[in-house]
């Protein structure tokens, strides 16, 4: 649909007929109604917080503890290890008699001593990373009798703190010393207990959600935690790209990995033929891939036949021309400042198209403007990195595109396999599921909204080809 026929579509019309005439083309646009049910989530979010912003803390709570781990795999946990489930027992009974033990405080300030020890190891290899050979330097002044150690010390660090490439290790530092802190204090209070008894006993459909979960968390604080993402091992894990997995699924592949069990059924196994038809569900949902219909059921069509080199083939310039079209809506929307000289809203990002200019210039991480002539490029050195996963960056820069000019070019004859077909579905169903999280967030529209239905949508849905 173009612009002006959805303008029409809604010209003197009273707020019912407008909103009947959204429901069907809602029917035709089903981002529209994705759009619209994401509007309703961040209202119904906005009147929580203010009419009862006392729920807040718990329901943090509560969303902080399933985002970390499962219940699935607490009660796996508690049935096979006696000595969780001795804990989680006495756990119960704290909640009953609104209390915590001397006992279970004791327990866990011995469980949390080993993670501490692992965390301070990680810590250190960080610094030995930005401090060099100072570290020894840094350290021995810690540990000396200068009444003037610390002046000293931040005298050293200062010029690292500059250092822009060493902000990455730094951020990870505070996050290891967060964990740290974190673990450092016994799960929960009288005041939490009292709490829960009283209002949140029941999450999940389990009454005894949160003494599962506060069992687990006193045997062993380091599993409500990504502490292991931060093992040097875990750089070599195979499946960071891998954003869809949970926290608790990609710990349990990385133990694989450890222990070498990892194979390649984990990728090919999950390509059934309901999630080939969620391939071209979700993509066309977008007005890019609807009139691409043909190529995402070709794609998926000839996986399922075996045909692994030609499902490779037909996805590789569909990741690319939507990768450009990912960095227009960004730039378009504010998001991140990516293109210069090029008025992103004039044809709209649905129209991006690269080959509509004889140079294209962006802004580069460091805010120089930089000439670049590849997909590569757009991803490895523009803000558009900061927008994804840097796994996934990782894997766009690493893999996807070193792979690419290959296969292209006819250079290479040892692609077509069921596991590599099977990682560009999967990569191209995140990475477009990624960007309708984007579209239909509605911080980046809402303040289009002048009512509950008067919405711009023309912006948000239609290209001019439509």
């Amino acid at each position: 649909m173009a612009d002006d026929d959805l303008s029409e579509a809604f010209e003197g019309m009273d707020p019912e007929e407008q909103w009947q005439t959204f429901l069907e083309l809602a029917e035709e646009q089903p981002i529209l109604k994705e759009s619209l049910q994401s509007a309703i989530k961040h209202a119904a979010a906005q009147d929580l917080v203010e009419s009862d912003p006392e729920v807040v803390e718990p329901l943090m709570r509560s969303l902080y503890l399933i985002s970390v781990v499962s219940l699935s795999e607490i009660n796996y946990f508690i049935e096979h290890n006696e000595g969780v489930s001795d804990v989680y027992q006495k756990v119960l009974e704290d909640f009953e008699e609104e209390r915590v033990s001397d006992k279970l405080v004791a327990h866990h300030a011995a469980a949390v001593e080993p993670v501490h020890e692992k965390i301070d190891e990680l810590i250190e290899m960080r610094k030995r990373e930005i401090y060099g050979n100072k570290f020894e330097d840094i350290r021995e002044i810690q540990d000396s009798d200068r009444e003037d150690k610390e002046d000293i010390i931040e005298s050293i660090k200062e010029s690292f703190r500059e250092n822009e490439e060493n902000e990455e290790l730094f951020e990870e530092i505070n996050r290891l010393e967060g964990w740290k802190d974190r673990i450092a204090e016994f799960p929960c209070s009288v005041g939490d207990i009292r709490e829960i008894n009283e209002d949140f006993g029941a999450v999940s459909g389990d009454e005894h959600f949160y003494q599962k979960h506060y069992a687990v968390m006193i045997c062993d604080p380091e599993y409500h935690t990504r502490i292991f993402t931060f093992e040097p091992k875990y750089q070599e894990y195979p499946l960071r790209w891998m954003a869809h997995l949970t926290t608790y699924e990609h710990r349990a592949y990385y133990r694989q990995f450890k222990d070498d069990a990892l194979d390649d059924t984990v990728l090919t196994d999950p390509v059934t033929e309901e999630y080939l038809d969620a391939v071209v569900e979700k993509a066309l949902k977008l007005p890019f891939f609807q009139e691409r219909s043909d190529f995402i059921e070709e794609a998926v069509d000839n996986h399922a036949a075996g045909r692994y080199a030609s499902s490779i083939c037909v996805l590789f310039p569909q990741i690319e021309a939507f990768t450009w079209v990912y960095a227009a809506f960004l730039d378009e929307k504010g998001i991140k400042d990516i293109f210069i000289d090029i008025d992103v809203s004039e044809d709209g990002f649905w129209n991006f198209n690269p080959r509509d200019y004889d140079d294209i210039t962006v802004r580069n991480e460091n805010g120089n403007e930089m000439v670049i002539n590849s997909i590569k490029q757009l991803v490895s050195q523009t803000a558009l990195n900061q927008h994804l996963y840097s796994d996934v960056v990782e894997y766009f820069v690493n893999e996807l595109f070193e792979e690419r000019n290959p296969v292209l070019h006819g250079n290479t004859t040892d692609y077509n396999t069921e596991v590599n077909s099977a990682k560009k579905l999967i990569f191209f169903r995140n990475f477009v599921e990624k960007f309708s999280s984007d579209l239909t967030d509605p911080s980046h529209w809402i303040d289009d909204v002048d009512q509950d239905i008067d919405v711009d949508w023309q912006d948000v849905l239609t290209t001019d080809e439509e």
